[in-house]
């Protein structure tokens, strides 16, 4: 989701802000800044404040004043060079002891976007705009020393990194290291192999929006006026409740395994889809404008292919599995 661009004006009574920009604004101005005027039009950049959404993003200092649309725990550089950023997100499990979750993303992320999480980012940026490779020429050489260095680049390390992590018995193996220390990463036999699982799981989990929607059935049970949310799953059967009128059919099992922490990646795209009413009583009553029924075509395309991400990361895990018992 992108928002248009427009330029805002701060005064004492009047900062022009929707729901979402209210929700997650950290800092908006200063009793001795109110009358500061900026235009964002330039300093607005996308990123990812979930599983699901884009936001626009700002963080700016002007006279002391700052103003940061989004939590964000990584300086990467100027924000014209965010799109070329593929963030590789761990959530530190320090704080709740759960499973470790790792994703990927093309832009910048929320701190909060997959947990509290660390973004180790394949390259950053200086004060001028000159890319900074963030793999070391050290790591590089203890691949190149094991592997040999035909084939072999900064970012298929990277790939390679990415598909260890999703091993399921390198998780269970270091189960209890994961949950205190930053992972290390062990030299598997076919450097290749494991690299190129990691370039499918990266396309897949970067490139959801795209996909080929998996065949899910809508089916219409009912034709209430206003039909209430509902965002339930029926994992047993397969079935998707969106509303008191309509169910997604044809889930097939695997695609509830493919998980974020405790949950299914589809249970991530329900939970936040949800109509909820906010804490803040001023937000409830004059800004919680959020309908589910406004974008149920929308989340309809998205579970579809989330459906069909999950789907094929459970494939490549699955030959991950085969690989680990044959180590056995």
């Amino acid at each position: 989701m992108v928002w248009e661009r427009k330029e805002k004006e701060m005064t004492d009574d009047s900062w022009q802000l929707d729901q979402r920009e209210l929700a997650f604004a950290q800092r908006l101005y200063t009793p001795e800044q109110k009358k500061v005027k900026k235009s964002v039009q330039e300093e607005l950049t996308e990123a990812k404040y979930d599983v699901k959404d884009w936001y626009p993003i700002y963080s700016d200092t002007v006279g002391g004043w700052q103003a940061d649309l989004m939590f964000l725990n990584v300086k990467i550089g100027k924000t014209e060079n965010c799109r070329e950023h593929c963030l590789l997100c761990v959530i530190n499990i320090n704080s709740n002891g759960v499973d470790i979750k790792i994703l990927s993303s093309k832009i910048l992320s929320d701190l909060h976007f997959v947990g509290d999480n660390q973004c180790l980012p394949l390259y950053r940026y200086d004060e001028n705009g000159n890319r900074i490779e963030n793999i070391t020429d050290w790591g590089f050489n203890q691949f190149g020393k094991q592997y040999g260095r035909k084939g072999m680049s900064k970012e298929t390390i990277f790939q390679y990194v990415y598909a260890v992590l999703h091993n399921p018995a390198y998780r269970k193996k270091y189960e209890l290291n994961l949950k205190r220390e930053f992972p290390r990463i062990p030299f598997y036999e076919d450097f290749k192999k494991w690299s190129d699982w990691g370039k499918e799981l990266m396309d897949l989990h970067i490139n959801y929006e795209t996909v080929q929607p998996f065949d899910l059935k809508e089916t219409t049970v009912n034709e209430i006026t206003n039909p209430k949310c509902k965002l339930k799953a029926d994992k047993e059967n397969g079935i998707i409740f969106l509303d008191e009128n309509t169910t997604l059919t044809g889930i097939p099992a695997e695609a509830w395994n493919y998980k974020l922490g405790n949950r299914s990646a589809l249970e991530w795209v329900l939970d936040q889809y949800k109509e909820k009413k906010p804490s803040d009583p001023t937000i409830a009553e004059k800004f919680n404008t959020y309908k589910f029924s406004d974008y149920k075509d929308q989340v309809i395309d998205l579970l579809k292919r989330v459906c069909t991400v999950s789907v094929e990361t459970m494939k490549i895990i699955e030959e991950m599995n085969k690989v680990s018992e044959l180590i056995k």
